[in-house]
């Protein structure tokens, strides 16, 4: 195979539905499956890339399709930069954000494989990164009351090898995640590391409150107790005694993201690479996370985030689920999901690329419309 000039000829992707064995609920919400869109990218050497991206029911194959597919065919690295210049500070989550991002991402995976290394080592990093790894435990299943399944997921994550736990929060009010909490506390014992997820749901005064309850809980963070979308006015006020917060999963803006970081407020940055389009983001946010002290907590996709933190600031933590819960249907969509080491930890793979491939023969199969394959006539 020749090694050629870097530049994609090709681009297929289809958004396929991935049933959940276990249905989940949030609230009124009852989350049957998870949607993602694939993305393959094959460059004129004939190597090809692929990732995915959650769409959170978004029309993200209609704006990579109609936004993105075309100015890329005949394009290389520098023709992706300019795409992600073009959206880099969009700011909310949407599909125009993903769409870029699963593009980039898909590129930047077909471009490690033609080099034969992994991902971590083509963006810049010299050893597989490893960092401890945060357990999502407690999920509510459909029909059960939140904290019905947190001690037996704690038990398993913690026989697994996990050393730190991050709690989901249900629909209920903060005296119920705390009694939730407390019981988690009570069966895996201090050593065990514990935060609490609550996705936004409560009311800024009522998380307010709340806070120095869960520091005296000893939570390494509360994430997002409040809505992101009530900005840093929603800061005024914060009690002394609170535990360390993260915030910006939804932002698709690296300069959003540093402003948060500066705003000394926040202790955890959640940026996502599958919104803010890959390394890049990263190595852009790295100035702000080091003068703010913050630590870099990529939101999931272990798969991804474990080689794009290779040009963050050294300390940072990546999240998983127990393959066996599977709450995001991942080990039906690809090989080789990132598995929790025995001590604790996620270590990047070191094969070539992201190092998983999706089933393309299962996602062409359950697909709802036959992939979109842009043409690969065109070249500069």
């Amino acid at each position: 195979m020749s090694q050629g000039h870097g530049r994609i000829v090709e681009i297929e992707h289809a958004t396929v539905s991935v049933p959940l064995e276990r249905p989940l609920q949030a609230g009124s919400l009852r989350i049957e499956l998870r949607e993602y869109l694939c993305v393959r990218v094959t460059l004129d050497s004939g190597t090809a890339g692929e990732c995915f991206v959650l769409t959170r029911g978004l029309d993200v194959g209609a704006a990579l399709a109609d936004l993105f597919a075309e100015a890329a065919i005949g394009g290389g690295p520098e023709r992706l930069e300019a795409l992600r210049s073009l959206v880099r500070n969009v700011g909310w989550d949407g599909p125009i954000s993903r769409a870029a991002s699963a593009l980039r991402l898909a590129f930047l995976d077909a471009r490690a494989r033609e080099r034969g290394e992994p991902v971590w080592r083509t963006v810049g990093g010299e050893h597989a990164p490893s960092s401890k790894a945060v357990v999502v435990i407690g999920y509510t299943r459909a029909g059960d009351d939140p904290g019905d399944a947190d001690i037996d997921d704690a038990a398993a994550a913690v026989e697994a090898g996990a050393r730190c736990l991050k709690l989901m929060a249900g629909a209920a009010g903060p005296t119920v995640e705390l009694r939730r909490l407390a019981a988690v506390r009570d069966a895996v014992g201090d050593e065990i590391e514990l935060g609490l997820d609550v996705n936004g749901a409560w009311a800024v005064a009522e998380a307010h409150a709340a806070l120095p309850r869960l520091a005296d809980l000893g939570v390494f963070v509360v994430e997002e107790p409040w809505a992101y979308e009530h900005g840093l006015s929603s800061f005024d006020g914060l009690p002394a005694e609170r535990p360390p917060l993260a915030f910006g999963e939804v932002s698709s803006s690296i300069l959003e993201l540093e402003a948060i970081a500066n705003s000394g407020l926040v202790e955890y940055i959640r940026g996502d690479a599958t919104l803010l389009g890959g390394a890049e983001a990263y190595r852009e946010l790295a100035p702000a996370l080091a003068a703010s002290r913050c630590v870099l907590f990529p939101h999931f996709w272990p798969e991804l985030h474990s080689h794009l933190v290779a040009p963050a600031p050294a300390g940072y933590l990546l999240e998983c689920v127990l393959p066996e819960s599977d709450e995001f249907g991942l080990a039906r969509l690809i090989s080789a999901p990132t598995a929790l080491t025995a001590a604790g930890e996620l270590v990047a793979s070191s094969g070539p690329g992201f190092g998983f491939a999706l089933d393309w023969e299962w996602i062409n199969h359950q697909a709802e419309r036959p992939p979109t394959r842009s043409p690969s006539e065109r070249s500069d």
